[in-house]
């Protein structure tokens, strides 16, 4: 939390990347062969975004134990912050608390000028161990009418999630995110989007070698789809990092009927099974690649 820069460019990235893959379903909730890419692309926006979300909010430490939150100068407005920090005081421990309120908060970032109303609350709930040996970190995030405006655009951020991090040796890292719902509304222009996602999860381990596993589960609606899909890990994704899995496999399906299964063939090849009635053969088997899903689908 050194600054607002980082949040502001993962929440923009995360949450735009995950609107323009839902937007792209002509045939809304209906899975088809025709939209099954379009879906399964969705599929990867909605585990980056998730991972995005984790990651969100690394500095929080500094903000305990400087005791100087986030670096936002209002040229207009204001901003407070709340900090409450128990003993041990000036070090991050259980029961540690901050939160931000934004109040027509207008600042220069990045040559763009960017608006800030709403507000945003951390809360640790457990801190064990140091990081570097067996550890566990327990964090919630709630968002309370976060809106920012830059460069005519506008997000809205509501509801929270749960980050929790660990390792049994200092060496393995497992990181577990989870939630009830969040949602995120984007304006530009006369243009309005809405998504939520309810009940998601998340779980990720990186191992010393740079292997990852990977699993997630989310229900979401958005306004572009007119409705819910839903993602079901049915075997976690592996793979090394930087690069795309090359196992694994997912199941999406739609209030219309029909489901999708995204499988990884290889670390650069995926078949996606689609089917759209009771029928256990799918009508539909496509090849692709990582490459081409995170192109659009």
């Amino acid at each position: 939390m050194r600054s607002f820069q980082e949040f502001r460019r993962a929440a923009t990235v995360g949450v735009l990347g995950l609107m323009l893959a839902c937007g792209s379903s002509d045939s809304g909730l209906e899975l088809t062969a025709a939209n099954a890419q379009t879906i399964a692309a969705q599929s990867m926006n909605t585990s980056e975004m998730l991972e995005g979300m984790a990651e969100m909010f690394d500095g929080f430490d500094d903000v305990i134990e400087t005791q100087n939150a986030l670096q936002v100068m209002c040229t207009d407005g204001n901003f407070t912050q709340d900090i409450n920090d128990v003993e041990p005081m000036n070090q991050i421990s259980t029961g540690d608390s901050v939160s931000f309120m934004f109040n027509g908060c207008v600042m220069e970032e990045e040559g763009s000028v960017v608006s800030l109303d709403g507000g945003i609350s951390v809360t640790i709930d457990e801190v064990t161990g140091v990081e570097g040996s067996a550890f566990t970190r327990k964090i919630t995030f709630e968002f309370d009418a976060l809106t920012m405006e830059f460069d005519g655009l506008s997000i809205g951020l509501n509801g929270g999630f749960t980050v929790e991090a660990s390792s049994t040796d200092g060496t393995d890292l497992h990181t577990m995110i989870m939630g009830e719902m969040f949602s995120a509304v984007v304006r530009f222009g006369s243009q309005t989007e809405s998504i939520r996602l309810y009940g998601f999860d998340l779980m990720r381990s990186v191992d010393a070698q740079g292997g990852f596993t990977i699993s997630y589960n989310a229900e979401i609606t958005s306004s572009q789809n007119g409705g819910t899909v839903t993602f079901e890990t049915l075997a976690p994704f592996t793979g090394q990092l930087e690069g795309d899995p090359s196992a694994g496999s997912l199941r999406i399906t739609g209030d219309g009927g029909g489901e999708v299964i995204v499988t990884a063939l290889d670390a650069q090849n995926v078949e996606i099974l689609v089917n759209t009635d009771d029928d256990p053969e799918p009508e539909a088997t496509i090849k692709t690649t990582w490459d081409a899903l995170q192109n659009g689908g």
